[in-house]
């Protein structure tokens, strides 16, 4: 598989410059892949995704991911390093055509868009980013970070996609976020909710079902009256995987949550009453 790649930079630039850049770039790459007798091909792109970072790192990391993705699946980001802090609004852009040349002989073309946006343009976003998007495809949106969950800010840019991602390793303040979160995704009418690290338990959920699958198994699920789960780490990230897998367990086997308690060591207790009313215990232990 060979690549193509062309780039824009601009600085305090608008928009519709950065639009008019994007078409650019979308036509050269398209007139490279040309052979004699070729027409152009039509765009394939499958998806968008919008980015959303307050930290370059964090914006860098997403890029990096979502390059990866795009050797196989066509598609277009947008990538937002928003700095809201100052009177005057300036949008610095960076645009990106990557074309991939399959075995097949086919393209895969990834577009994107970086956008440092400073002062009060960066809480405006989906203004920002609605030109921007590809239409007729499932738009994503990836907070990067620790989102601002509950503030005027995430809700208008929630309404921007129809999937929001987040990743609950990265939050600042894991608990409070959880339950924000939560009531966010509960009043959001027409985007759904992704979290990465989520998606990184799969395989243990996988596993414990497994085991509890057999029929002849299932009847110890009643009996459990004592569940530890050990992670490695002090960070916030791995001790809210913990928390997510016991919760999984608090949901799927229907316990009720009585009271949490912390204990010496780090170690975090979390007191349940199951299905039948006798008591469970979850030790979360680094």
């Amino acid at each position: 598989m060979t690549t193509a790649e062309q780039v824009w930079e601009g600085t305090d630039v608008s928009v519709a410059e950065v639009l008019g850049r994007l078409s650019t770039l979308r036509v050269a790459a398209a007139r490279a892949e040309l052979k004699d007798s070729d027409h152009i091909h039509p765009r394939n792109s499958v998806l968008d995704v919008i980015v959303v970072a307050s930290d370059p790192a964090e914006a860098n990391r997403a890029a990096g991911v979502i390059q990866e993705l795009a050797a196989h699946h066509p598609c277009r980001a947008v990538i937002v390093l928003d700095e809201p802090g100052g009177s005057k609004s300036r949008i610095d852009a960076t645009v990106t055509s990557i074309t991939h040349a399959l075995v097949a002989g086919s393209a895969c073309q990834y577009e994107e868009v970086f956008l440092r946006v400073q002062g009060p343009a960066a809480e405006h976003i989906p203004s920002l980013v609605d030109s921007l998007l590809l239409p007729d495809v499932v738009t994503f949106i990836w907070w990067a970070g620790s989102p601002p969950i509950g503030s005027r800010r995430f809700g208008t840019t929630l309404e921007a996609g129809d999937v929001l991602l987040v990743d609950s390793a990265r939050f600042a303040r894991p608990y409070e976020s959880f339950s924000a979160l939560a009531a966010a995704a509960a009043g959001a009418k027409t985007t759904s909710v992704g979290d990465l690290h989520w998606a990184r338990l799969e395989p243990w959920r996988e596993v414990l079902a497994q085991f509890f699958n057999p029929a002849d198994r299932r009847g110890f699920l009643r009996g459990i009256g004592a569940v530890g789960i050990d992670y490695v780490g002090e960070g916030r990230g791995n001790r809210s995987a913990a928390v997510l897998l016991a919760g999984w367990l608090d949901s799927a086997l229907g316990w009720e949550l009585q009271r949490v308690a912390a204990g010496r060591g780090g170690i975090m207790g979390c007191h349940f009453l199951s299905a039948g009313g006798h008591p469970i215990e979850v030790d979360m232990r680094p």
